[in-house]
């Protein structure tokens, strides 16, 4: 009787549990969102001052909208602002079989809080001073884990101890209200120039060089791992194949933030921001790009890239910061200026192959005697769906050997034969100097293969005649 007595007055706290169950399930498997967020108490909200339970699930619903969209565009380094400028695009995507699963997975679970909401509701209505409390109680708890944690972003002290390395809770709305800020202040949105600490791996190689062919590649998702061997072992494999090509490889690594376009801020001008600045604007008055400077020291300056330039606006900025000539998926598929017609389908967005990007590259510029050349990939963008496999090769080996789960190797091959690619296919004749440097980490969901890369770094390599 007891025992039944004392569930009976924990009752409250089980709508508590239930609105916030996607963030206690989100921290069992690590997906890169607070624990919390206060926003699910106006759905309780509801529960308490209205009679119908149907205004809660809809509030419920709003929320957990956004909260999929901030879990997504988060997960794959985006901000929110990139991914909701480039939602309209989502056509473009290629969409899984898993993607297709999560997407009735969404739906049953709400159907489920759905169902609970309704079932609580009448009860919440007789107890509405012990539900209160329950509320009051749970919500300053989690404050106070969070300002203990030493993550709060309200009340600031040294952590007490360490609960999680994520924020215990904060308001989901905030990067939303900061996004339609900008949008509505647009030439505030000012990049900034990036420190002496944060200095690219083009400003140190590329910027200055006077070389007369020069390439820089940015490769999605290459990531510095923090196994320190596996890396030395990489990076030793790498050097000897570049040397059998009578190439001098010198490595290095270098800071990232954000998502791809971050990458290219501070790879191509050396400042962070939004790309979306230049939009409107050109670089060459305030941030003057490497295209820029090239192009007043007499280079030809050219950007090439296997998906569609419709995708985060690059057919329009990468013109407004010196690039004189641009060529993408779209255009080469529907011209005659290429033969290309496969597209790779091994990741959500369906481009052309990167090492056939490449060839085609070395055609158009082949007989350009100053120039200077932009190549992004994006064959390696995660999720990864393609199997790789054991292929033969010292550094294949060692990719699976790896305590990782099969997509982060079969990335990290797809990668690996990218980079050999590139180097086997790099002439004296066609180019100086070459540069190769990752975007940023790859955005793995599972907790294991994220820890195995820095969360600050990537590598780049650095090869010349």
């Amino acid at each position: 009787m007891k025992k039944h007595l004392f569930f009976k007055k924990l009752e409250p706290l089980v709508p508590l549990l239930v609105v916030n169950s996607f963030g206690l399930i989100g921290f069992l498997m690590f997906l890169p969102r607070s624990v919390f967020y206060y926003e699910y108490a106006l759905v309780l909200g509801c529960l308490l001052f209205f009679k119908k339970p149907a205004y809660a699930c809809m509030a419920f619903s709003f929320i957990f909208l956004l909260d999929l969209l901030n879990l997504f565009s988060s997960s794959y380094l985006f901000s929110i602002g990139e991914f909701l400028s480039n939602i309209k695009y989502a056509s473009l995507f290629s969409l899984s079989l898993t993607h297709v699963l999560a997407f009735f997975a969404v739906l049953v679970y709400c159907a489920v809080i759905f169902y609970a909401l309704k079932h609580y509701a009448p009860k919440i209505k007789s107890n509405r001073n012990g539900f209160l409390l329950g509320f009051l109680f749970f919500y300053a708890l989690i404050f106070s884990i969070d300002i203990c944690n030493g993550s709060s972003k309200i009340v600031t002290i040294e952590k007490v101890f360490r609960f999680t390395q994520k924020n215990v809770s904060s308001f989901l709305l905030k990067e939303y209200f900061y996004f339609f800020k900008q949008r509505l202040q647009d030439d505030k949105s000012v990049p900034v120039v990036l420190s002496k600490s944060e200095v690219s791996a083009t400003q140190q190689h590329l910027m200055w060089d006077s070389s007369n062919k020069q390439l820089l590649i940015i490769m999605e998702s290459w990531g510095l791992s923090k196994n320190v061997d596996f890396q030395t072992k990489f990076q030793k494999i790498i050097s000897s194949w570049a040397v059998q090509h009578h190439l001098k490889p010198e490595w290095g690594q270098t800071r990232f933030r954000g998502s791809t376009t971050s990458a290219e801020l501070r790879e191509l001008m050396h400042v962070k921001g939004n790309y979306m600045y230049f939009l409107h604007h050109t670089s060459a008055a305030e941030f003057p790009s490497v295209f820029d400077k090239k192009k007043a020291a007499g280079y030809d300056t050219y950007g090439f890239h296997s998906f569609t330039g419709k995708m985060f606006a690059r057919a329009t900025w990468w013109h407004n910061i010196g690039l004189n000539h641009v060529f993408f998926r779209d255009e080469i598929l529907t011209s005659k200026i290429g033969k290309i017609k496969q597209l790779d389908g091994n990741s959500p967005f369906p481009s052309l192959k990167d090492e056939e990007m490449f060839d085609f590259m070395v055609q158009q510029t082949k007989d350009i005697k100053k120039k200077f050349v932009y190549f992004l990939t994006v064959n390696t963008h995660l999720p990864f769906t393609q199997e790789i496999g054991d292929v033969p090769g010292e550094i294949f080996a060692e990719i699976s050997a790896l305590p990782i789960s099969d997509e982060a190797k079969n990335q990290m091959k797809r990668l690996a034969i990218e980079l050999l690619y590139f180097i086997s296919a790099i002439q004296p004749a066609d180019w100086d100097d070459v540069l190769i440097v990752g975007d940023h980490i790859p955005p793995y969901l599972r907790d294991v293969d994220r820890k195995f890369f820095s969360a600050a770094f990537v590598p780049y390599l650095f090869l010349t005649h």
